[in-house]
Formats: structure tokens, sequence, C-alpha cells
């Protein structure tokens, strides 16, 4: 299977289901991809798809995205994928070259499923260590850019960057200065496309297809919403779904 960081993305799938085993005593996937939902930001049908695809091996799943992965690898108590990469894969980030890297095939894969109470997950994940910074690491949606994909490679934008510029990111080169307080991180194209402030009014679309679209963080009181999941971009709380009785309340009745 010729997949970029597959035995990664496949390690890190074994642990995040093997977690959900030991937390909850359930073995059926759907069991541990409901623990999995209730417990972190990744979404059941995100870690169904990624247990068929790495587990299963069904190659037909999509692959995860880089927010996806670094939602999965906080669940096991990473700070992102390029966490996870860096401390259980140190051989794969020696002498790598930004222009190109190359990723080891994992022969052999097991495609047969958890039953019976039986696990094909290694036991345990390694203990976790803090090689990010504590600034880095706050930023929450900042993570799930995976610093550049852990190796350098940001699809073509690997010299650029960008900041969370009060509504939005913005972009701007990794080596340009600008305020001391302001947090310059490496260029992710789905969060700078998809996440970005939202000013609401009776007119704003809260869910499409009875599937929601909007989340919120309570900042002084007072709610922020936004485009997408995840953290606020500046002090790291998580955000929330809206509800009905946010959206009446903030919205339709101000």
């Amino acid at each position: 299977m010729h997949e970029e960081n597959y035995s990664e993305k496949k390690r890190l799938t074994e642990l995040i289901f093997e977690k959900a085993r030991n937390e909850s005593k359930e073995v059926a996937k759907t069991a541990l991809a409901n623990y999995i939902d209730e417990n972190s930001s990744l979404k059941f049908k995100t870690s169904t798809r990624m247990y068929d695809r790495y587990i299963l091996g069904n190659s037909q799943k999509s692959i995860p995205t880089m927010f996806n992965l670094n939602l999965a690898a906080k669940f096991i108590e990473y700070e992102s994928f390029a966490d996870f990469c860096h401390q259980n894969f140190p051989e794969e980030n020696k002498n790598t070259s930004k222009k190109e890297v190359l990723i080891p095939v994992r022969e052999n894969e097991n495609n047969s499923a958890i039953s019976s109470g039986q696990s094909n997950f290694v036991q345990g994940a390694p203990k976790k260590k803090n090689y990010l910074k504590s600034g880095i690491a706050g930023l929450g949606l900042a993570t799930i850019v995976g610093l550049g994909s852990y190796i350098g490679v940001t699809d073509g934008k690997s010299n650029e960057c960008m900041y969370w510029d009060e509504t939005k990111y913005a972009e701007i080169k990794c080596d340009e200065e600008i305020h001391p307080e302001t947090a310059i991180i490496p260029y992710d194209e789905q969060v700078f496309n998809y996440f970005y402030k939202i000013e609401p009014t009776d007119t704003t679309t809260f869910f499409r297809a009875g599937i929601l679209i909007v989340w919120y963080v309570k900042i002084d009181g007072k709610p922020e919403f936004y485009s997408a999941d995840g953290k606020h971009p500046i002090n790291g709380k998580e955000l929330k779904k809206v509800t009905p009785y946010i959206i009446n309340k903030y919205v339709l009745n101000k």
C-alpha cells in the first residue's frame, strides 16, 4: 500500500482503538467508535473509516485529513500527529529532505477485526513526552497544522506560514516579524480555507441537512462563533456545538 505516512497512521489508529477498548471494556468497532466520539473531538464516522482502512485493510476508505489525525493523536495525549510521529517513529525523521521523504511500507498488515474480547492492537500508548513548546500547544486549532506535516512538507508551501488575524488566518512568510505576542504557525490549507470567525445574524445557516456547521465558545460571558470544530485560536478553549438555546438567546433575541 503506497500511502504517505501509512505506518504512522496505522499505529495511531491501533492506539486510539486500544485506548477506547481498555477504558470502555467494549469490543465491537461501533461501540469503540462511539466511545471515541463521546470522549474526544474525533467523530464517529472518521474513526470508523480509519479502523476500516488501517485495521481491516480497506483501501477504498478515505484517507484521514491532518485535522483528524491531530484529533486522534490528542485523544491518546499527544500534542498533534507531528508530536506522535516524532516520538514513535524517530528513525523515519532522521536525514529526511524537505523535497523528498521516503516512507517505509509496513508488510503483513493484520486485517482481522476485534472480536470475543481479543485485541489486535499494541497494548497501551507509549509514555508521553512533551517535546513541543507550550506556546504552540496552547494554540488549539493551530496545532492541527501538524507542524508542516511534521517533516517540513506543506503541499508546496514549505516556506510559508500563517497567523490568526482577528477573524481568520492570514498568510505570512515564516521569517517575517510581526507583533511578538502573535503566533506564527506553519501553513495548513484546510485550516486556512475553512476555519474563520462568524458574526451570525437571524439569516445565518447553523445547520445544513440536519448537520451542525457552526461552533462557539464563550469569551468574557459572550459567545464567539466559528465555522469549524476545534479550539479557540488564541486562548485554546474547546469550541462547543451550537445549540438552539444559544442561537435563540444570543442571535435571535439579542
